[in-house]
Order: C-alpha cells, then sequence, then structure tokens
C-alpha cells in the first residue's frame, strides 16, 4: 500500500536550504541562527524584538506489509520570522530565538518517539490518520504551552539566570532524546 499524507502545522515550501531562495531551514545541530534568518516584516501590534516562526511536520507511509514509517522534520521559516531593526539586537536575544528552534526539535523529536511507538503497536488501518493527527496536536499544544512557560520564566531573555536554566535543560532534554534526532 503505497499511501502518503503529509500534515503541516502551516502550509510551506520544502526547501531545506540556506539559499538566497530558500524559505525554511531545517533545524541542525550544528548551525545556529544569524539575525539574518529573521527576514519578514515585523508585527506592528506585537511588543516582542524578534519572533521566531518554527514548523513541525510529518509524514507517513504504510509498505506492502502493513508497517508503518513515520517521518518528522522541524524547519524554520525565514519568511515569517522577524527581528525589530530599531531595537538592540543582541547575542542574548539571538541565543533566546535559538532556544524556541531548540524547543521546536525537542517537540520533532518526541513526536518522532511517540509516532515510532505506535508504529510498533499498529499496523497500516482506517484509523492511521485519524491517529497520528491525534497524537501530533497534542504534543503540539505541549510545545506551545512549553515556549509560552519559557518565555514567561526568562522575561524574554531579560532574566539572565533563567535563561542560563533553559539553555541547560533544554540541551540535556535535547541530548536525552537524541536517539530521536533526525537523520538526515
Amino acid at each position: 500500500m503505497n499511501k502518503k499524507i503529509i500534515y503541516l502545522a502551516i502550509l510551506s515550501l520544502l526547501t531545506f536550504s540556506r539559499s538566497s531562495h530558500a524559505q525554511l531551514i531545517a533545524w541542525q545541530p550544528d548551525i545556529k541562527l544569524t539575525w539574518s534568518d529573521f527576514v519578514a516584516t515585523p508585527d506592528p501590534k506585537s511588543y516582542y524584538w524578534a519572533y521566531t516562526y518554527t514548523l513541525l511536520n510529518y509524514e507517513w507511509t504504510c509498505d506492502a506489509y502493513g508497517n508503518v514509517t513515520v517521518t518528522v522534520d522541524c524547519s524554520l521559516d525565514l519568511n515569517k520570522s522577524w527581528k525589530r531593526t530599531d531595537k538592540n539586537l543582541t547575542p542574548a536575544l539571538l541565543q533566546h530565538e535559538q532556544l524556541h528552534f531548540d524547543i521546536a526539535e525537542l517537540h520533532a523529536r518526541k513526536l518522532r518517539q511517540a509516532f515510532n511507538l505506535y508504529a510498533a503497536f499498529h499496523k497500516c488501518n482506517p484509523a492511521l490518520a485519524s491517529d497520528l493527527k491525534k497524537i501530533f496536536d497534542i504534543i503540539i499544544i505541549e510545545s506551545n504551552d512549553y515556549n509560552v512557560l519559557y518565555d514567561n520564566e526568562s522575561d524574554h531573555s531579560l532574566n539572565k539566570l533563567q535563561q542560563w536554566e533553559w539553555n541547560k535543560k533544554i540541551t540535556a532534554e535535547l541530548w536525552s532524546l537524541s536517539i530521536f534526532a533526525s537523520k538526515k
């Protein structure tokens, strides 16, 4: 059975390079964000100094034996990520925005973990798409809540101690789920 479905958190083009035409950057452990990655026009109603727009998407397939394979991608949308040019764009603020991207990757790994567990106990079936979407929706809500908590506790990078604590925490959580890092 060659069923394939793509679910995108937000519709996007699937371009994962840093070329001048790129719209998305795939999360990679050794590539950090730069201010040049934030190209969108700032939201005039927002009080934020910068905004990191991340996407999580998944795709599933079933083989001839009914085995389910799910892949998950985490990316930054350059055309929806922005910075204010009239603000002091510090390295600390850029690190804060990087951690939002890292939190997205953390939840991509949680999705991979949950989907792998599901696939271990379920063959391809009529409820598959619905089941995967339910898992996705639960983890997206968790990710959104986690980002709000991060912003509140770190005061959007202004609380240096809390920012440092969050840096350590996310690094440790990413490491603990390293088996679920993307193989790309």
